[in-house]
């Protein structure tokens, strides 16, 4: 499991020039292998990639970060947004890469930007393009999503009743 973004970027290089291919996963909850092994590089990003930044109504978050997480994080901070997608995503980069679909739509809508990790080691950004925005990232050309900074909306504080008196 790398450490940091140079650890990532040396796997790359590794997987590149040993001709081997390269599996990216994050937290594993839903990774079936076969009895045979994988034949190639495997890379645990849920480290590295795991956390979140928080800026007014915007969170900057990695790959590897469970969605459980992200999503206890953001209403502790009173934001809101897309509910846990259905199906086998667990993390972030889980979601991203199979286009997960919450009860709202798309995970993706609520991206403004898709961070990822170009095979020689680069780090890019795809951003929306058109007034409607996305409806997929294509991992196309080895790129392996590292994050996303997603738009998220201020939501009232809950009142915790037992606290309150009418009196």
């Amino acid at each position: 499991m790398p450490q940091d973004l140079d650890d990532l970027r040396y796997a790359l290089a590794f997987a590149e020039q040993e001709d081997m291919p390269l599996v990216v996963i994050g937290g594993a909850a839903n990774l079936l292998v076969s009895d045979r092994a994988l034949q190639g590089v495997v890379v645990k990003l849920q480290g590295i990639l795991g956390g979140a930044e928080f800026a007014g109504d915007e969170v900057s978050v990695g790959a590897g970060m469970p969605l459980s997480a992200l999503l206890r994080e953001a209403a502790a901070q009173g934001l809101g947004g897309p509910r846990a997608p259905g199906g086998d995503s667990a993390t972030v980069g889980g979601a991203l890469a199979t286009n997960a679909r919450t009860a709202e739509g798309a995970f993706i809508k609520y991206c403004s930007a898709i961070y990822f990790l170009h095979p020689d080691g680069t780090l890019g950004e795809h951003a929306p393009w058109g007034p409607t925005g996305w409806r997929t990232f294509e991992s196309a050309g080895g790129r392996h999503p590292r994050g996303c900074r997603l738009r998220l909306e201020r939501r009232p504080a809950l009142v915790d009743r037992r606290r309150c008196s009418i009196g």
